[in-house]
């Protein structure tokens, strides 16, 4: 029970803050809105945002056709500032042999829209093409063959990995060549322009591992032109290996393992630093080769210097975060994301698990429920220094398309780290929080220097809360400038994209 006391500190919190916010934010954010979609709208089924800057954001759904097994469509819509429609347009997938092709990824650029796919042609040959979307447009640009190999059946036909640089000048391609039995791996590695689409430089490389499917790798794409192969290798066994191939056209193919000694890697991320590139993640002690990685119990945080092959710091957690978690170490611990600041890390990680229930009387259907909470920030700097360990404090549970209003966005502004997250109004009443849906607002929690944090709900009239009749997504935060964002908010039949600036 809470008492008189309690309730007057919590009080004197909540002003504090205010005070803080004030001197920080000077005035609540302002929000403009765009008009409200139909969450079954052909076009805007799974809308994903991307390309935000201060001309708009394009919002792009990849959609299953209906009553094919295989095969999507793919819808584009360019919005303004004010979040207004001004060009939309269904991307056409290339086709070859009467075939059509199979939609990859999206990746994006500065300002375009990179789309990805592939056809693998029985006795012919498996192709890469990509398409170019550029904000503001109708159309989209023809398809362009990046990579193509012979293969004889559909059954070993190889596959690809691509990756664009994080300054957005090049793109690099790895094709894993067919299978061949009793065989090494082989595979070609492109590099191509991000402008023009030209390739630039192609090496074949013969790597010292068995020929297989490569299903547990990763590439990664220097500023500097240097693809970084993340292979995970024995993962069924209870010494896997973490290794990193290091392709470039003018040297010599390099591999190196990270440190081995009871440190296995979970999920980790590569970044550019001042000190060149590096890897960051979580590690545990103990591998069960049987479990699958998300229910791992982790133990550290690491980052590692791929120039030098040294692990600068393998942080095990403290006791106050292992007590607050109930645990030695967080299990599902998944990589949310790794932020670099000049000479800075920032390493976020957020509990998440799913589980799906069959529908009784249903074929192939399914009920998912999605958990999300508790998450953590470490922060070091270049040289491995631990500058603090922040445990961030929540708990949420949705079901099925509900998901999109759960765990949250990370991001830099003015140097300090803010976390914007979803908050049930019954948790601000100081009532029972209700695990069923309800409404949400968004909260916004900034970290100071030492791991402290200050959160306050933001509130809007149309978006978030009792009165409003959807709610704010918080993982669809997408920064266009140090204060601008562009975000979605949704609710039971409809949704709706905003731009939120933080004054």
């Amino acid at each position: 029970m809470k008492t008189q006391h309690t309730k007057i500190y919590q009080l004197l919190a909540f002003f504090l803050f205010s005070a803080i916010f004030t001197s920080t934010a000077q005035e609540k954010p302002s929000f403009e809105w765009s008009q409200y979609y139909n969450t079954t709208s052909i076009g805007m089924l799974n809308p994903k945002l991307g390309l935000a800057s201060d001309q708009g954001f394009v919002t792009y759904s990849v959609e299953p056709i209906p009553n094919k097994t295989f095969g999507n469509h793919i819808y584009i819509q360019s919005f303004d500032p004010t979040c207004k429609i001004i060009a939309d347009t269904k991307v056409a997938l290339p086709i070859l042999d009467a075939k059509e092709a199979i939609y990859l990824n999206t990746l994006s650029t500065a300002n375009q829209l990179l789309i990805f796919s592939y056809l693998p042609v029985k006795g012919k040959s498996n192709t890469l093409f990509v398409q170019v979307y550029t904000f503001g447009q109708s159309e989209i640009s023809a398809p362009k063959t990046l990579v193509s190999f012979p293969i004889e059946k559909t059954s070993n036909s190889g596959d690809f990995l691509f990756a664009v640089s994080e300054d957005n000048q090049n793109i690099g391609v790895v094709a894993h060549l067919p299978q061949i039995k009793k065989g090494q791996e082989q595979l070609t590695f492109h590099l191509f322009d991000a402008n023009t689409l030209n390739e630039l430089e192609k090496k074949d490389v013969t790597l010292n591992y068995k020929s297989k499917k490569a299903y547990d790798e990763v590439l990664y794409l220097t500023n500097d032109k240097k693809g970084l192969l993340v292979k995970t290798v024995d993962k069924n066994k209870t010494t896997p290996k973490t290794v990193i191939v290091s392709l470039q056209t003018n040297q010599e193919v390099t591999a190196n393992e990270l440190p081995k000694d009871d440190f296995f890697v979970i999920t980790s991320k590569i970044i550019e630093t001042t000190k060149g590139p590096m890897m960051s993640g979580f590690a545990t002690d103990l591998w069960k080769g049987a479990v699958a990685n998300t229910d791992r119990k982790s133990k550290y945080a690491f980052l590692y210097d791929i120039t030098t092959q040294k692990t600068l710091i393998k942080h095990a957690w403290t006791k106050e975060v292992s007590k607050k978690f109930l645990g030695k170490g967080f299990t599902n611990l998944t990589l949310k994301n790794v932020i670099v600041d000049q000479n800075d890390i920032y390493l976020i990680g957020d509990r998440y698990k799913e589980d799906a229930t069959a529908i009784p009387g249903k074929s192939f259907e399914y009920d998912y429920e999605y958990f999300n909470g508790p998450a953590i920030v470490v922060k070091f700097n270049v040289t491995g220094e631990l500058l603090y360990e922040s445990y961030f404090e929540y708990s949420q549970r949705f079901k099925n398309r509900e998901q999109q209003i759960g765990s949250f966005c990370p991001t830099l502004i003015d140097g300090k780290l803010h976390l914007f997250s979803s908050i049930n109004m019954t948790e601000l009443s100081d009532k029972l929080i209700t695990m069923d849906h309800g409404e949400y607002t968004l909260n916004h929690t900034i970290i100071d220097d030492q791991g402290n944090q200050v959160s306050t709900p933001i509130f809007d009239d149309e978006v978030g809360g009792k009165k409003s009749s959807v709610n704010f997504c918080p993982n669809t935060l997408i920064k266009a400038s140090n204060t601008t964002f562009y975000t979605k908010a949704i609710g039971k039949t409809r949704q709706v994209f905003g731009k939120m600036i933080i004054k």
